[in-house]
């Protein structure tokens, strides 16, 4: 199910909320009422053949982790001139200096949900001035 390789509905609210390029994803939640994962082509067809107004419609990207991952800097430099580089496993994603984790997100069972609470910590970093 794609359930299972794209970024929950609640983060994919965050990223849109937070910046995160739209129009990119091969995926989408798309709803009127109940919101459901669908493809690009997919949500086409529902929209197309629905009798709600557009004016109701929800339609946020969620992408997976190999989009997401193009979005990560491969390193973030911090204000005191820490150099971090990315690291990336089975499910996690962080941040280290000399292999030590810095920054991670580890909490979620899937990498894009933790990839995606990445690049949100990251947005939030920049913003506070935080890294570079």
């Amino acid at each position: 199910m794609i359930k299972n390789h794209v970024v929950n509905l609640k983060l994919a609210s965050k990223l849109k909320e937070a910046g995160y390029p739209q129009g990119k994803s091969c995926f989408k939640w798309v709803g009127f009422y109940e919101i459901q994962c669908y493809t690009v082509e997919e949500q086409e067809y529902v929209i197309g053949n629905s009798n709600v107004k557009d004016d109701t419609l929800i339609e946020i990207d969620c992408p997976l982790a190999t989009e997401i991952i193009k979005e990560l800097p491969v390193k973030i430099i911090e204000n005191n001139g820490n150099i971090l580089y990315l690291d990336i496993s089975k499910t996690d994603v962080a941040y280290t200096k000399y292999g030590d984790y810095v920054y991670s997100e580890t909490e979620e069972l899937n990498l894009q949900d933790n990839m995606a609470k990445m690049w949100l910590k990251l947005k939030k970093f920049k913003e506070d001035k935080y890294i570079n």
